[in-house]
């Protein structure tokens, strides 16, 4: 069997590597806003993404079961199982619990998803409508 000196290894992997920097580079300069899909937009601006959703990650914002199978959607269980850690972190009065409890309803009636035959809704969606309460 050939060993390979480094000139070799290097002659391999370097037009490889040059062929996936050119089509990163060049869709993010063709497509800058079409790279990734995935983003969800709030008043035209960036609200997150499915994939990261960085923003999402405090004590103020639903976050999903470490045991769901999904990590797009929540269930309802989940759901009504943070409200009161989500009402008392954003300081709610009961009037904006009772929106919120609203709001999770209507995001659910809407919802054809499921996680183990129980209903799920997007969480990213659902974090949205959670920052509209205290607009």
């Amino acid at each position: 069997m050939k060993s390979f000196n480094k000139t070799e290894l290097l002659l391999i992997f370097l037009p490889g590597l040059i062929f996936i920097l050119a089509v990163i580079l060049t869709t993010d300069i063709i497509f800058p806003h079409k790279v990734d899909l995935y983003f969800v937009y709030t008043d035209g601006k960036i609200g997150g993404s499915r994939w990261f959703s960085y923003k999402y990650m405090s004590d103020k914002y639903f976050r999903k079961n470490t045991s769901s199978p999904s990590n797009k959607y929540i269930s309802k269980n989940n759901v009504l199982q943070q409200v009161p850690g989500i009402s008392k972190s954003r300081g709610y009065s009961d009037e904006e619990i009772k929106l919120l409890y609203h709001i999770i309803d209507s995001c659910f009636i809407i919802s054809n998803r499921s996680i183990d035959s129980e209903k799920a809704i997007d969480i990213i969606e659902l974090n949205i409508a959670l920052d509209e309460i205290n607009q």
